[in-house]
């Protein structure tokens, strides 16, 4: 059987998050060679203002029409907002064409997104939504939710997954707090800003580093004004992503809201001690109390309770940090994952 054409479609490669960094697992567990694949970025860099955005976003579409005869299945990796409508572009030709589609769905927030809109708008999306074959999910706890904008045969949990790392980490033996994430509101940064000054009362050696693309001003000056206990590091590679995991012992998430987000998963793989909230899926891979400890997102006073006890006892973040590991290797490898993608693909093309 001649292998399945499929056109990927979604963020640059290059970013940071979560999306991008499922799809180059994919390139690393091989998928390129399992299957003939396409990749088609539709936006350069969230920085860019408008009519940049707008250019990219028209060439990605004019690429994936010179793929369109050739293409056996559509596979989409969206999100909600700005995100869902570029790829409605995609799906709505595609299903014109009657090529096969797969809609991957990684954003935590698309219920309020869905939620928000009119009666009509909502309308609009179970019709675009509709047109899959397959709907892809990270976490099965939005099979009930997904199961009212489409049909609960046509839904798939394909778990967020990683490679693991040869090592894990060994040295628990500082304060260092990393953040790797979208630095916004959001993700919880403003319940950590505020609640920092008086960690630092606590734990003087705590330092805190930030490392991902700013969305909100008013947060990068509040960071900036806590002086060198805060270390900005912009956008980072993965390589010195990982060396910012080996520098520091704890790992912190405030977020709001979730999917799976890969930047759990990674601290879990370096074997640091976790400290986040029990938004979307983050409790199906964290047990509070086991693995890290989690809180209600949006409350501050249970954040700072968790981070003292982190950074009071290198015992704790020992045995988070090591039971973290060992949940990460008992979960289904990035290998698996595709395996299964790939049986959706056969399925698909008969």
């Amino acid at each position: 059987m001649l292998k399945p054409h499929v056109v990927m479609v979604g963020l640059n490669r290059k970013f940071q998050g979560g999306m991008a960094a499922v799809v180059n697992s994919y390139y690393t567990a091989d998928l390129d060679k399992r299957v003939k694949l396409t990749y088609i970025s539709t936006i350069a860099d969230v920085s860019s203002n408008k009519i940049v955005k707008l250019l990219y976003a028209i060439r990605a579409f004019l690429c994936f029409l010179l793929y369109l005869p050739s293409m056996d299945i559509l596979h989409v990796h969206t999100a909600s907002n700005a995100s869902y409508y570029r790829k409605k572009v995609f799906v709505e030709t595609a299903s014109f064409f009657r090529k096969k589609i797969v809609i991957h769905l990684h954003c935590g927030n698309f219920p309020t997104f869905y939620s928000e809109q009119s009666e009509e708008g909502q309308r609009r999306i179970r019709k675009t939504l509709n047109k899959a074959d397959y709907f892809l999910i990270v976490t099965k706890k939005w099979t009930d939710f997904v199961a009212t904008l489409v049909p609960l045969e046509k839904i798939a949990v394909l778990d967020n997954t990683i490679v693991l790392p040869p090592q894990s980490k060994t040295d628990f033996n500082n304060r260092n707090i990393l953040v790797l994430s979208r630095l916004s509101e959001t993700k919880g940064l403003g319940e950590l800003l505020a609640i920092f000054p008086k960690i630092i009362e606590k734990f003087p050696d705590a330092r805190l580093y930030l490392g991902g693309s700013w969305e909100n001003e008013e947060l990068e000056k509040r960071a900036t004004m806590l002086g060198d206990t805060v270390k900005i590091l912009g956008w980072i590679g993965d390589a010195e992503k990982e060396e910012y995991k080996k520098l520091c012992s704890t790992f912190v998430l405030p977020t709001h809201f979730e999917a799976m987000p890969i930047s759990i998963l990674e601290a879990m793989a370096a074997g640091m001690a976790i400290l986040s909230t029990n938004a979307g899926g983050i409790p199906d891979v964290i047990t509070d109390g086991i693995e890290g400890r989690l809180v209600a997102p949006k409350d501050e006073e249970a954040l700072s309770k968790g981070l003292v006890e982190l950074l009071e006892s290198e015992d704790v973040r020992r045995k988070f940090g090591e039971a973290a590991r060992k949940r990460a290797e008992s979960r289904v490898s990035i290998y698996d994952n595709v395996e299964k993608l790939c049986r959706v693909y056969r399925s698909l093309k008969g």
